[in-house]
Order: C-alpha cells, then sequence, then structure tokens
C-alpha cells in the first residue's frame, strides 16, 4: 500500500477520527469489510428529514429497521461507482465527504452516525485505502469454511 493508503487506514480504523470499522470489520484472521448487519446512515431521506426509502422495514416491519440497508463489502469498491443503495453518490470522495457530514438525520439514525472532524488530507489518505482494496482478496480475506 501507498504511504496515504496506510494513513486511511488507520484513520479508517481510528474510533475518534473515521470509526469506519464499526460496520467495516476487520478481524483478526480475515477482512471481509463488512459486519452483516443493516444500518440507517440516512441515505433516502427528503428535505424534511422524512424516509422515502424504507430499506429492510419493508421486510421486517420493525420500526427500528426503517431506512437500514445492509453494510456492503469494500472490496473491489473502486469498481462500484456509483455509491449506496440508491448510487446517491457518485465517487469515493463524495461518500467519505457524506459520512464526514454525519448523514441525514431522522428518527432512525445509527447511534455510531454522527460527524466527523477529518483534514483534507485525512479524506484523500481515506480514499486512497479504499482504493487499494480493488483486486483478488488475499485468501485470509474471508472467513474459513471450517
Amino acid at each position: 500500500m501507498s504511504p496515504s493508503a496506510i494513513r486511511g487506514l488507520e484513520v479508517f480504523k481510528d474510533k475518534n477520527r473515521g470509526n469506519c470499522v464499526t460496520c467495516h470489520t476487520i478481524g483478526e484472521r480475515y477482512a471481509i469489510f463488512a459486519d452483516g448487519k443493516f444500518h440507517n446512515i440516512g441515505i433516502g431521506v427528503d428535505d424534511n428529514g422524512e424516509l422515502q426509502d424504507l430499506g429492510r422495514y419493508v421486510v421486517t416491519k420493525r420500526e427500528v429497521d426503517k431506512g437500514s440497508f445492509r453494510t456492503p463489502t469494500l472490496r473491489n469498491i473502486a469498481k462500484t461507482a456509483p455509491y449506496m443503495h440508491d448510487g446517491s453518490e457518485k465517487t469515493l470522495k463524495d461518500v467519505v465527504d457524506y459520512y464526514v457530514g454525519g448523514g441525514n438525520s431522522n428518527p432512525y439514525l445509527d447511534k455510531e452516525m454522527h460527524t466527523l472532524t477529518l483534514t483534507a488530507q485525512e479524506r484523500a489518505d481515506l480514499v486512497a485505502f479504499l482504493e487499494s482494496l480493488t483486486g483478488e482478496p488475499p485468501q485470509q480475506a474471508l472467513p474459513s469454511s471450517n
């Protein structure tokens, strides 16, 4: 990885800066960069804070699932633009900027969503890290089938 990507990994893991590992998990023996859970990150909310996309709620009918979508893996993320379930973010920089803003407020927003304070360099480093996840996953990137 480049020095920028290495610094970006540190931002990614830091609970006080990126906080990305909360949902895009990295295990001790594997790294799929997804927790397999559903989260409301504020996508699909109109200008009045009303959910326009109910997400998992459509299936479960549980209030807490309103606006929640499954955390995607970040493997090969640089190849999958546009981003978010609705394609609302066009670039990885746009995604980072979205998270820095803390998402769109709504009554079901995940408790881990909050504004971030990242410098322009930290944002660029985070994008460099995300771009470095492109390629064939290493053997140890996935959980074993045992």
